[in-house]
């Protein structure tokens, strides 16, 4: 651009990648005014040399690498706080005590005696079952057939068997297996106990001896009938099962559940049984879904996760598979320590515990596991008045 002397020129220069234009002057005398402009496009970062663009970015970058850490700070915290406000499901709070750490699992199962006879005989019992006469005569020597102990099990305790091995094992815990004639002592007081069905199980009929619900039954085979009963409600049985399988047509069965946390030891103990297999089975599985224990949360009394408690239930069985059962009723109480004092170690300790517990208003059920079938006779026999209870087939 030309001054105005006419000889003196003006030259400003824009270099690439800057945004301060240059000032040059071409004349015979230099102007004092212009001489600032070097000395300014300096502290303004900019030069004659035109910067590259690695030169300007990092004067931005460290404010954008300060917001994202800032985000991601703030991203964590609230996850964080999320899950520490998300409640524990339901499952866990029942199962919680349960699997301990410190204790082992034992899983109790039923037994039954096993007969052993000639095929032929066996064929001939099957002919008159299905059309024959009313009253079947069988000859048989006493060398042909012979009975073995706990060398059965039904198809319906055996899948709740499977269903609680299952769980147990995906929530990283081991279990044992025992028949009713091969638990001991030692292993069930330092087990967490599972009591499988109720007939051929005598553990888990006694336990429920002095609960709020309990099964009762009266004739045999074909002319049975089982039900439980509601100690709070004496002579009303509510709910009934006319016709066990295979004796007849069984398209509805109920279970019980019951739970019992030792007040001294924390030993919990779990009893499931129906008043056939398919209860069993179906409280079983049950007990291993979410979508059921979501369902009792939302019925249960509050305070139930610390509580001893019952559940009845009701399963509809369609061609001898039961289905999800639904919840009939809700007991819960509080599992008080017992006032007195026992010896503190050894077999005494224990049985004298548990003849404690017996004596006492609400007896401890898992305590009256522990005791040898004798003691535990008598023990039954000082806390309750006898009473006839006939064991279901659950």
């Amino acid at each position: 651009m030309a001054g105005a002397s006419g000889g003196d020129n003006w030259r400003i220069d824009l270099p690439p990648g800057a945004y301060s234009p240059v000032f040059e002057f071409h004349g015979d005398t230099a102007l004092p005014a212009a001489a600032p402009a070097p000395e300014l496009a300096q502290q303004e970062g900019d030069s004659a040399v035109a910067p590259t663009p690695l030169e300007t970015r990092p004067k931005r970058f460290p404010g954008r690498l300060m917001v994202l850490w800032t985000a991601a700070i703030l991203l964590t915290m609230a996850v964080a706080a999320l899950f520490q406000a998300t409640p524990d499901p339901p499952m866990d709070h029942f199962w919680g005590p349960f699997l301990s750490p410190k204790r082992q699992v034992l899983v109790i199962l039923p037994g039954r005696d096993r007969l052993f006879a000639p095929p032929s005989k066996l064929a001939e019992l099957a002919e008159a079952a299905g059309s024959g006469p009313d009253t079947v005569n069988l000859k048989m020597q006493r060398d042909e057939f012979r009975v073995v102990p706990n060398a059965q099990m039904s198809v319906q305790n055996f899948r709740a068997a499977v269903a609680m091995a299952s769980f147990i094992g995906q929530r990283g815990h081991a279990a044992r297996f025992r028949l009713v004639s091969e638990r001991t002592v030692d292993e069930v007081r330092h087990s967490s106990v599972i009591l499988i069905a109720a007939c051929a199980n005598p553990w888990a009929t006694e336990m429920s001896r002095n609960l709020r619900y309990y099964f009762r039954s009266e004739g045999q085979g074909h002319t049975e009938v089982c039900w439980i009963e509601d100690r709070n409600t004496p002579g009303n049985p509510k709910w009934i099962v006319q016709k066990l399988w295979p004796y007849g047509p069984q398209d509805t069965d109920y279970a019980i559940v019951t739970r019992t946390i030792a007040p001294s030891s924390g030993q919990v103990v779990i009893a499931l049984a129906g008043v056939n297999g398919f209860g069993t089975q179906a409280a079983a599985e049950s007990l291993a879904s979410p979508e059921f224990w979501q369902e009792f949360a939302a019925a249960a009394p509050e305070g139930w996760e610390k509580k001893n408690l019952q559940i009845v239930l009701e399963t509809r069985v369609i061609r001898e598979i039961p289905h999800p059962p639904k919840i009939l009723a809700i007991h819960t109480w509080q599992a008080d320590n017992f006032v007195g004092s026992a010896p503190s170690s050894g077999l005494s300790a224990l049985n004298s515990t548990a003849l404690h517990h017996c004596a006492a208003p609400d007896p401890d059920p898992a305590s009256l596991l522990l005791l040898p079938g004798p003691r535990r006779c008598i023990a039954m026999a000082h806390a309750w008045p006898v009473r006839r209870l006939l064991p279901a087939r659950g």
